[in-house]
């Protein structure tokens, strides 16, 4: 029994050391503050500066922010950097210059290139392919000669009008003579004989031959009155366009009807929203949510700020109106916002200074009087009824 004691008092004892050091822990993150520190400066015609620090628990946790050229981020835990990283403005890449060719290595084609010139110097045809045009035998005609005569040749040959060649008359005349004479009877006989059967088809047909006369019969009969057609063509335009207009005037009405009824809708889910923020529950709910929300703010808010600035303009008028609204906002801001004015150039400068806590106890605290209580929800469940 004594060593099951011994084993149960020694755990014991480990879970109490566990249970208290969560205890401690969550007293740590409840009730020791996070710090925040921000500060930066705007010079007249230089790059803005800025910084921001937050630490926790006499700087065991810190994170640091930076902002000058580039931005710089720094997170470390017990003076040992965890995580630094850096983002710097990238310039522009430069391009790369691109290789130079050997000056001694010809290009592609170069050499083909010039060889072709120098042949062609030399008095050489080269075709596209590069190389050589055979040369042709000795003693056959040249490509242009045998073109010319079978000009000569085709000219010396001209068809009749029976669709054959015949020779020119320069060679062998008699036999020309003879041929056209045969070529006269010929088309004689073919006239003849094409007469002849016309005159037959006309006798055979004489329905072709009423056509005619049935074609002059249409044509002579008397066109139909201009105003007839006109009226009937006025007619109907206007039928068309006393439809497309009822058609119209019909899409207009279904138009109306529709904004009506969205504007109907409107209307009462207005009334619904008015009556609900009349209401005493919904007053004292928002109430309540708005004292919270204010303890919130009062809590994370610097306890320290300074903002100074120089702001001028060579119109006086725009330096005025900056005076108005920052007249406007002092009953909140104070002293704690100030600004040197310039009536005579442009200007614009200046620095600022933030420094507050967040207790993390507060902010939970605030957040749970509104999240715990039924009448957040009750509200919340209005709204979107009717939403």
């Amino acid at each position: 029994m004594e060593i099951v004691f011994f084993i149960l008092k020694t755990a014991g004892v480990v879970l109490l050391v566990i249970l208290i050091l969560l205890l401690l822990l969550a007293a740590l993150l409840l009730f020791v503050p996070v710090r925040y520190r921000a500060e930066g400066s705007l010079p007249e015609g230089g790059r803005p500066r800025a910084s921001v620090r937050v630490t926790w628990l006499l700087h065991l946790l810190s994170f640091r922010l930076e902002y000058a050229d580039g931005v710089k981020i720094t997170v470390r835990a017990a003076g040992i950097s965890i995580q630094p990283e850096r983002w710097r403005r990238q310039e522009k890449e430069e391009i790369p210059p691109v290789p130079k060719k050997d000056s001694g290595a010809p290009e592609n084609g170069s050499g083909a290139l010039k060889k072709d010139f120098d042949a062609s110097e030399n008095g050489r045809d080269v075709p596209e392919n590069g190389l050589n045009a055979p040369e042709t035998a000795v003693g056959a005609p040249a490509p242009e000669q045998a073109a010319s005569g079978q000009m000569t040749a085709e000219k010396t040959e001209k068809p009749d009008k029976t669709g054959k060649n015949v020779p020119g008359k320069t060679e062998h005349p008699e036999r020309a003579a003879a041929e056209e004479a045969d070529c006269a009877e010929g088309n004689a006989a073919e006239e003849t004989g094409s007469a002849e059967s016309s005159a037959a088809e006309e006798l055979q047909s004489p329905e072709s031959a009423a056509a005619p006369e049935e074609e002059e019969s249409e044509t002579a009969a008397p066109p139909r009155s201009g105003l007839a057609e006109r009226l009937r063509k006025w007619a109907a335009a206007l039928k068309q366009r006393i439809a497309g207009l009822a058609e119209g005037l019909q899409d207009a009405g279904q138009a109306l009807e529709r904004i009506l009824k969205k504007l109907e809708r409107i209307r009462g889910t207005v009334n619904y929203y008015r009556e609900l923020l009349e209401d005493e529950r919904s007053q004292e709910t928002v109430r309540m949510i708005w004292k919270q929300l204010k303890g919130l703010l009062s809590e994370t808010k610097p306890k320290k700020l300074s903002l100074e600035l120089t702001v001028g303009s060579a119109d006086p008028a725009v330096t005025g109106n900056v005076l108005a609204v920052h007249g406007m906002f002092y009953p909140w801001i104070g002293e704690a916002v100030h600004i040197i004015p310039d009536f005579e150039r442009d200007r614009l400068g200046g620095e600022f200074y933030a420094e507050g806590r967040i207790r993390t106890c507060v902010v939970l605290y605030h957040i749970l009087r509104v999240v715990l209580d039924k009448k957040t929800w009750t509200l919340i469940r209005k709204l979107k009824r009717r939403s």
